[in-house]
């Protein structure tokens, strides 16, 4: 199992990709979406990889989808995202720092998720 220490420098480092990923692509039609999806499933298996768990791609995307619908408040952070990231500058900032939020989120409660397991 990966130590709490390493989950959280592997889950800040990816947030940080997220981060920029959005913001550089912030004023692009669904360009950071494709993106970031493609980053989150990575990082999802990458986590588990790290963790000791066997996760195929299918399951990182259903784990992760079920980690993304469980973070409060999503559907209004997307909604605003998605009209804020077209403002320049202050949209990239605004949809660089929800992406980093809700990769924490997901990271953390991906983490946690596993180690229940482990620990079951």
């Amino acid at each position: 199992m990966l130590s709490k220490i390493g989950a959280h420098i592997m889950i800040h480092s990816w947030a940080a990709l997220h981060g920029a990923t959005a913001f550089l692509l912030a004023q692009t039609p669904e360009g950071d979406t494709v993106l970031l999806t493609a980053e989150t499933i990575t990082f999802i298996v990458s986590l588990a990889k790290a963790c000791g768990a066997d996760l195929s791609t299918t399951q990182a995307t259903a784990v992760g989808a079920q980690a993304v619908a469980s973070v409060t408040g999503l559907s209004i952070a997307e909604a605003a995202r998605h009209y804020a990231k077209y403002i320049p500058v202050a949209g990239n900032v605004f949809n660089a720092a929800t992406s980093i939020a809700i990769t924490e989120a997901i990271g953390f409660s991906v983490y946690n998720e596993l180690r229940k397991k482990e620990a079951a």
